[in-house]
């Protein structure tokens, strides 16, 4: 049994930083949930879409260190440069991937600048 919530809102600078949307929920059983954030969505020429992560990933590692909750994202997020390398361990059905991020840039940067002053979308990390 699962626990969904809203995908969460973070800061414009977050956004720029991955082009993705997270989700917390809480899997396992009841008597013993775990948390996990999870992609909610993937934003186009972000990022992460150039990464190859996908909707439905679930967080497990930052270049190492444990995501176990939304909390955990924005901390590791805020102590990454523009331009650096990262590797995310994800879960992906049954598995345990690493892919490797760079963090913003740029070029998506201008791209995003440019859709927000057009509209102003919901942003989330």
């Amino acid at each position: 049994t699962s626990h969904r919530t809203p995908p969460v809102p973070v800061s414009n600078r977050m956004h720029k930083m991955l082009g993705l949307d997270v989700r917390e929920a809480n899997i396992g059983s009841n008597s013993r949930p775990i948390g996990a954030l999870f992609v909610h969505n993937i934003h186009p020429d972000g990022p992460s879409h150039h990464s190859g992560l996908m909707q439905g990933d679930r967080l497990v590692e930052w270049n190492g260190r444990p995501i176990a909750n939304t909390e955990d994202f924005r901390t590791l997020l805020r102590t990454s440069r523009v331009a650096e390398r990262v590797m995310l361990t994800v879960g992906r059905g049954v598995r345990t991937l690493s892919i490797p991020v760079i963090v913003g840039g740029r070029e998506y940067d201008r791209k995003l600048d440019t859709r927000s002053r057009r509209s102003a979308p919901r942003l989330c990390a």
